[in-house]
């Protein structure tokens, strides 16, 4: 079935929607006129894209947005998915969300983004894409759900034992966590669960500024151990805990959440979730912030998983779940980019490349003191934590209550820019 109605791919390589999207095995997916193609790239340039390649592309984005939002019986909020790595990715997308912010201000703006990994590039100047498109956007969108190229590797390796050596099977991964963040919209009637993304932000932002979590999957199986596995409610929450199923760097078991939607989807029953969500707080595998008490709040939804290319290594089991949490934790990964960028920028490396193309110097540095605000505001979480927990013993691996979201909005239009590696 092709939607028609949903997503618009804007890109300035030509050649990657070209061969990938219009020529791929599911081009009939996609409406082509939808399909948004520049006639050169942003040259990983962040300044580029979002000068000189916005002017170019964004007349056409935002006619094509408005008839797809005409086409709406509730247009609820925009979906950005989109790597803050490169040029395109973290430049147009900051563009148009300045766009969405003049025209649509009242519409939420939820964010799936590829950031920089503590040690795994693939671009030089990728600190300076990432803190310039955040320093933009981070009073434009609502909420920006994290992950990141080594983490969603190191996921595949550890689970499935395969070693990826290019990015079709990080994307597929990362397409059932998105696939589960909206999957309540389309297909509500199977749900047994149904809230919009109203709800979903406002149990999971505690914060204006802190609205960065990160996500997780379970289970991860490789298809000739299919048969012999055969996972509960329980189960799948007691996987999506461990690191090596989230998709961020970070040490996030160590760390307190601070909120957590928990999405079923597949063969499991309503009461089995409640039981397990209520042996999780029993349990002893996670700590939770001390001014959080409410607790879980958990998506349902009986729809089957979708299915895979036979040619991918992870297969479908009959149940899975999605985790969207804000975790403290997340500062480190803000640090790390924070720290790769002052590395570059203090020597002035490749600032000429920025600048020539109508940046200014002053921006990069109010750009580091942007995310050394958000830092700031992770580091006043944890402070407040262990102010709390002064007078008694820290544990770890305790576990406290839990604020959570279920997920997703009505009729959607989403203004989307597809993943780049």
């Amino acid at each position: 079935e092709r939607d028609d109605l949903c997503s618009i791919w804007p890109l300035t390589n030509p050649h990657q929607i070209r061969d990938e999207v219009r020529m791929g095995a599911y081009r009939q997916l996609w409406n082509p006129v939808n399909l948004i193609s520049g006639k050169e790239d942003a040259a990983s340039n962040y300044a580029r894209a979002y000068f000189a390649q916005s002017h170019i592309h964004l007349p056409n984005i935002r006619e094509r947005l408005r008839v797809l939002i005409e086409q709406c019986d509730a247009l609820t909020c925009f979906q950005l998915i989109y790597s803050a790595n490169g040029g395109t990715g973290s430049g147009l997308t900051a563009a148009l969300c300045d766009d969405l912010s003049d025209l649509y201000a009242k519409k939420f703006k939820f964010a799936t983004s590829v950031y920089p990994s503590p040690t795994f590039s693939e671009i030089t100047v990728e600190p300076y894409n990432a803190l310039l498109h955040t320093a933009t956007t981070v009073d434009i969108c609502d909420c920006a759900i994290l992950a990141d190229n080594e983490a969603v590797h190191r996921a595949i390796s550890q689970n499935l034992g395969e070693v990826s050596t290019g990015f079709s099977l990080l994307n597929r991964v990362i397409a059932r966590l998105i696939n589960a963040q909206f999957l309540c919209h389309r297909y509500h009637f199977l749900g047994q669960q149904r809230v919009d993304v109203t709800d979903l932000l406002t149990n999971l932002v505690p914060f204006p500024r802190v609205h960065f979590p990160i996500m997780a999957f379970a289970p991860f199986v490789r298809r000739e151990a299919l048969a012999l596995e055969n996972f509960t409610a329980t189960q799948l929450l007691s996987q999506v805990y461990n690191d090596n199923c989230h998709f961020s760097s970070i040490n996030a078991s160590n760390q307190a959440y601070m909120s957590c939607a928990v999405l079923f989807r597949g063969a499991i029953a309503h009461c089995d979730a409640v039981e397990a969500v209520k042996a999780a707080k029993l349990g002893s595998r996670t700590r939770f912030v001390d001014w959080c008490p409410t607790g879980f709040k958990v998506g349902v939804n009986c729809s089957p998983p979708i299915s895979l290319p036979a040619d991918c290594p992870l297969k479908v089991n009959d149940c899975s779940l999605a985790m969207i949490a804000g975790n403290v934790g997340i500062r480190d990964a803000w640090y790390t980019t924070r720290r790769h960028f002052d590395l570059l920028f203090n020597k002035r490396a490749f600032v000429h490349w920025f600048v020539s193309e109508g940046m200014e110097e002053g921006e990069f540095m109010e750009a580091a003191d942007v995310i050394s605000s958000i830092i700031q505001d992770y580091e006043d979480v944890s402070r407040e934590l262990k102010a709390g927990n002064a007078d008694e013993p820290v544990d770890l691996t305790t576990t406290g209550n839990h604020a959570a979201a279920a997920a997703v909005p009505a009729t959607a239009a989403v203004a989307a820019v597809p993943p780049m590696p």
